[in-house]
C-alpha cells in the first residue's frame, strides 16, 4: 500500500504518469494500473486523466493533502540514516532573475561552491517563470510569490522600489518635495509595469499614506537595465529596486529623491523568496544549499540601524568570472542528472 501511495503522490507532483514512472523506472500503463488499485481500495476517483494532465479530484485532494506528509516522514528518516554514512553531493539546479543573481547572488553562489565542493551547481539566470518540473530545476530565487501549489519555501523580506536619480540630474532641476512634484520633472518608466503611466507612492512609516501619480516619462523601456543606466547618466528620475542601487546610493552615484517614501509602478507586495518543489524527501545537497543562499541572502540585504533601507554596498564588478561562465552555460536538459 505504502509502494501505491508514494506512487500516487509523484505523479501528482510532477504532473503526469510517464515523468512519475520514468523516476520509479515504471512505464506509463503499469503506473495508471496501479493508481487504479489504489482508487479500487479506496473506492474513490482520486484523479482526472486527460491525454495532457492530470488533476486532483475533490477526494485526491483531501487524500494527498493527508498522506504526503507520510511519505515525506518515511523518505527523511531514510535520508537522516543514509547522511550518518555520507555527505551531501552531486549537482544542484538554480534558476534566478537574471540581474539579481548576478548583483546579488553570485557572491554568495561562489561561497557555497567553495565551502561544499563536493556539490555541482548548474546556474540559470533568466526573467522567465520557469516550471521547475520541466526544467529539472531543484531551487528558484524568485522576487515574487509562487504561484505554483506544489512550490513551498519561505518568504525572505521585502524587497523595497525608490525613487532615485543622480546627482547630476539634481543638480540642473530642483529636487521634488512631494510626490505631486514628480509631474514637474523628467520621469523613466517600465512599460512592463501595469503602472507606466501611473506611480503608486507611500510613506515608509505609514502604508495607509500613499497616492496615485500620472506621469509623463520622457523615457520608456521594456528592461530595468536601460531604466537603470539613463538614471545613472542624469536622464530623469526612475523607480529602482533597492538591492540593486544600494551601492550607487552609498558611492554617491545616485540619491535617493522623497527618502521617506516607496514607489512602485504596479505592487507594493514584492518579496524576496527562496522556493524548491514541494516533494517527498528533500535531498540532504537541497537543503543544505536552501539553508545556505537564504542565510547569505539575509545577511547581503540585511536593513540598516532604522530597520526600512537596505544599503548593504554590494560589488557590482566582483561577478564577472561567475556572470561569464553562467551566460555560456548550455540550457537545463529535461533530463539532466
Amino acid at each position: 500500500m505504502l509502494d501505491l501511495i508514494r506512487l500516487f503522490t509523484l505523479s501528482v507532483e510532477t504532473g503526469s504518469f510517464s515523468e512519475a514512472g520514468r523516476r520509479l523506472g515504471l512505464n506509463p500503463s503499469s503506473v495508471s494500473r496501479r493508481i487504479s488499485e489504489l482508487e479500487a481500495a479506496l473506492s474513490a476517483r482520486l484523479l482526472n486523466r486527460t491525454t495532457r494532465k492530470l488533476s486532483l479530484t475533490e477526494a485526491g485532494q483531501i487524500y494527498y493533502s493527508r498522506v504526503r506528509s507520510i511519505v515525506e516522514q518515511m523518505d527523511e528518516a531514510a535520508i537522516a540514516v543514509s547522511q550518518i554514512q555520507s555527505s551531501p553531493r552531486g549537482t544542484v539546479r538554480v534558476t534566478t532573475p537574471t540581474v539579481f543573481g548576478r548583483v546579488v547572488l553570485a557572491p554568495i553562489l561562489v561561497e557555497f561552491a567553495e565551502a561544499y565542493p563536493e556539490i555541482q551547481l548548474d546556474v540559470m539566470e533568466t526573467d522567465r517563470m520557469l516550471d521547475l518540473v520541466e526544467h529539472n530545476v531543484d531551487v528558484a530565487v524568485r522576487i515574487m510569490p509562487p504561484e505554483d501549489s506544489l512550490l513551498i519555501g519561505k518568504r525572505l523580506m521585502a524587497m523595497p522600489r525608490i525613487l532615485c536619480a543622480s546627482p547630476t540630474y539634481l543638480s540642473r532641476f530642483e529636487i521634488p518635495k512631494t510626490p505631486d512634484e514628480l509631474q514637474l520633472h523628467r520621469l523613466l518608466a517600465c512599460r512592463r509595469s501595469a503602472g507606466y503611466a501611473n506611480w503608486s507612492i507611500r510613506h515608509v512609516d505609514d502604508g495607509d499614506m500613499r497616492q496615485e501619480v500620472s506621469i509623463s516619462a520622457v523615457l520608456t523601456a521594456d528592461a530595468n537595465e536601460i531604466l537603470y543606466e539613463a538614471t545613472l547618466r542624469g536622464l530623469g528620475i526612475s523607480i529602482q529596486p533597492l538591492w540593486l542601487v544600494s551601492a550607487d546610493l552609498v558611492a554617491g552615484r545616485l540619491v535617493r529623491v522623497l527618502d521617506d517614501f516607496e514607489a512602485t509602478g504596479s505592487s507594493f507586495d514584492t518579496a524576496l523568496y527562496v522556493l524548491y518543489l514541494q516533494r517527498t524527501g528533500l535531498p540532504p545537497k537541497v537543503r543544505l544549499f536552501v539553508d545556505f543562499v537564504q542565510a547569505g541572502l539575509e545577511k547581503a540585504l540585511a536593513p540598516d540601524g532604522d530597520g526600512r533601507r537596505q544599503l548593504m554596498p554590494v560589488d557590482h564588478t566582483a561577478n564577472a568570472v561567475l556572470s561569464m561562465k553562467a551566460a555560456t552555460c548550455s540550457p537545463f536538459s529535461k533530463n539532466g542528472k
